[in-house]
């Protein structure tokens, strides 16, 4: 169960990081260290 655990906490986090960077794309702002 802690594998299963694991992959969701680091999907939700990929969730996150993957909002945030499409947002700042859209906007016209490209970090260059993601």
């Amino acid at each position: 169960m802690r594998d299963v655990e694991e992959m969701g906490l680091a999907g939700i986090a990929h969730a996150v990081w993957y909002v945030n960077f499409s947002r700042l794309a859209a906007s016209g702002t490209m970090p260059e260290s993601a």
